[in-house]
This record gives C-alpha cells, sequence and structure tokens, in this order.
C-alpha cells in the first residue's frame, strides 16, 4: 500500500478514536464533574505512557520533565482540555467539535504578531472565512445563542498557544516526555477541579473512564504514526473528519440537528482551516 494510504488510514482510524472519546466525555459528564474526567482519566493516560517510556527504554524520571517549555506547554493543554470538556457536556457534541476547529485562525493571527512572520492575503482571507464561518455557527445575533459557545472557541485559542509554544520545545526531546508531563499537569488540574465539585463515581462511569483512556492514548500513539508515515500535506486535511464524524455521532445518539447556517458555518471552517494549512506548507517549503 502507499505510504499515503496507509498513512491516511491511520489517521481516519484517529479521529474516529478521538471522536468517539468526545462523545463519551459527554455521556459520563452527566453524572460526572468535568474535574473528576480530566483526573481518573488522566492517571489511567499517565500510565500509558509511563509503560511506553519503559518500553522505549528511557527513565521515568528525567530532567526534561521540568524543561520550561514543556511546562509551559503543559499549562496550556490543562485550560484547553477544561475548556473543551466543559463545552462538549454543554453543548451539542457536533457544535463543540466544529468550533475547536477555528485554533488555525488564532494561530495565524499570532504568527502575524510575531517578528519574522509574514502572513499573506491568502491565509488572511482564510481567517476571515473561518471567522465569519464561527458566527453562523455560534449566530450571536439570534435569541438561542448559547454564552457557553465561547467555550470551545477559548479551547481553540489556547490550543493555538499550546502549538506556538510546542515549536519552542527542543528537537532533542522526547515526545513521550513532553505526553507524559502534559498528561500529569492535566491530571493535577483536575485534582484541583475535584476539591470543588465531586460526585459519587459507579463502576460503570469508571469504565467509561478507562474506555476513554484506551481510545485516546491509542490516538495519540495513532498520530505519531501517521505524521511519521505519511506526508503531513496530504494526511494533515483529515483531521476534519472527525468534524463529520462528530455531526453523525450527535444526530444519533442526542439527535442533535445543526441548523442549515450552521453547517453552512461548518464547511467554511473546515475550507479555511485546510487553506492556511496549505498555504503554511507551500510557504515552508
Amino acid at each position: 500500500m502507499n505510504t499515503n494510504l496507509k498513512a491516511a488510514a491511520i489517521m481516519f482510524g484517529a479521529m474516529i478514536m478521538l471522536t468517539l472519546n468526545d462523545a463519551i466525555v459527554k455521556h459520563i459528564g452527566q453524572s460526572l464533574a468535568v474535574g473528576q474526567v480530566l483526573l481518573l482519566r488522566g492517571l489511567m493516560v499517565m500510565v500509558v505512557f509511563a509503560v511506553a517510556i519503559k518500553v522505549a527504554g528511557l527513565p521515568l524520571v528525567s530532567r526534561q520533565l521540568a524543561e520550561r517549555w514543556t511546562l509551559l506547554r503543559g499549562a496550556f493543554e490543562v485550560s484547553a482540555t477544561a475548556c473543551y470538556l466543559s463545552a462538549l457536556v454543554l453543548l451539542p457534541l457536533a457544535v463543540a467539535s466544529a468550533l475547536i476547529f477555528v485554533s488555525p485562525i488564532f494561530i495565524t493571527l499570532a504568527a502575524a504578531c510575531l517578528p519574522g512572520e509574514k502572513v499573506g492575503w491568502s491565509r488572511w482571507l482564510a481567517v476571515f472565512v473561518g471567522f465569519f464561518g464561527s458566527l453562523l455557527i455560534t449566530r450571536p445575533w439570534g435569541v438561542d445563542f448559547d454564552a457557553f459557545m465561547l467555550l470551545p472557541i477559548a479551547a481553540a485559542a489556547l490550543i493555538a498557544g499550546r502549538d506556538i509554544v510546542t515549536r519552542r520545545i527542543s528537537q532533542h526531546q522526547s515526545s513521550l516526555y513532553v505526553a507524559f508531563i502534559t498528561a500529569a499537569m492535566v491530571t493535577a488540574g483536575g485534582a484541583v477541579m475535584c476539591l470543588f465539585t465531586w460526585r459519587t463515581v459507579t463502576p460503570e462511569s469508571l469504565c467509561w473512564i478507562a474506555l476513554c483512556a484506551v481510545l485516546l492514548s491509542g490516538a495519540y500513539f495513532s498520530l505519531i504514526t501517521a505524521f511519521r508515515t505519511g506526508e503531513l500535506s496530504f494526511i494533515a486535511p483529515l483531521k476534519y473528519v472527525s468534524i463529520v464524524i462528530a455531526i453523525a455521532l450527535g444526530a444519533w445518539i442526542w439527535n442533535e440537528r445543526l441548523a442549515a447556517l450552521q453547517l453552512a458555518g461548518v464547511v467554511l471552517v473546515i475550507v479555511a482551516g485546510i487553506t492556511i494549512l496549505y498555504r503554511e506548507r507551500s510557504r515552508a517549503r
């Protein structure tokens, strides 16, 4: 099989796992607080990454875990995850999944403010298209506007900050260490949130959270494999498949239906994101 096609299949599998994880979080979020989900799922994910570190022949405790850019990345991840999981519980699955993908817009805006970075007219056009698409999804002018729609947008901005910080991390630092400390910080953030809200954890909830941990870990390793196997410009747009999966799951499980304007907004967000991606790759080449 062509390496790009193989990578695309792996990426598609990763998106299925990520979206299923989101759907499960939305389901168990009706009985558990977001902090509990962060804490319990994070502990399980940490175990997976710890095993991966040992299998890779690396020491579990390393100075790389305390590298400042890694810690800053983790802080962004904690805030973004808390915002996004809250959005999953409070909003339709498709709306939360679509709005999180406006993060390329924030990355482009941040790049325009950095010295030495140039943003061409095509990327600026994509930013405006994506912004207009997010307006169609949220419809702030309507009586049915939900302020909770700002949560996934805030998460997207924080993800943009995370990705910008990630570029500052040394190439010599193991990705497993970055993933492990990020999971540890998210878990710690969940523990702090649990100090304010705690609900009874049933065996059924633990099983769902364990499944979330498996899906999240599988998606992470699949993403690494996909990006190392195929060309980035070929497989990266497949990330947007998760929006389509989210729309289908939302309609099937919760009978969620997006309005025509919202569907148009989703299309515009996808087009803007893919355009920004391709322009960035062309500029890099």
